[in-house]
C-alpha cells in the first residue's frame, strides 16, 4: 500500500502464476520505489521539525 501502482501493474503481479517471476518483478518495482519512499520520509521528518533540522533544536548559536 506504500507503493502506488497503476491498475495494469497490480494486475500483472496478481495474474502471474509463476512465483519466481512474480517475486523478481515485485523486487524490481521495489528497487525503483525506494528512492521515492526515502524522499517522502525525509520530507515528512523535515515537516515534523517545523522546517528546522536536528542541529536547530537547541536554538541558534550566537558565537558569544
Amino acid at each position: 500500500s506504500t507503493i502506488e501502482l497503476d491498475v495494469s501493474t497490480r494486475q500483472r503481479v496478481l495474474a502471474s502464476s509463476d512465483p519466481v517471476e512474480r517475486t523478481l518483478y515485485v523486487a524490481r518495482l521495489l528497487e525503483r520505489a525506494v528512492s521515492d519512499i526515502e524522499s517522502r520520509a525525509a520530507l515528512h521528518t523535515r515537516a515534523r521539525s517545523n522546517g528546522h533540522g536536528p542541529h536547530d533544536a537547541a536554538g541558534p548559536t550566537t558565537g558569544i
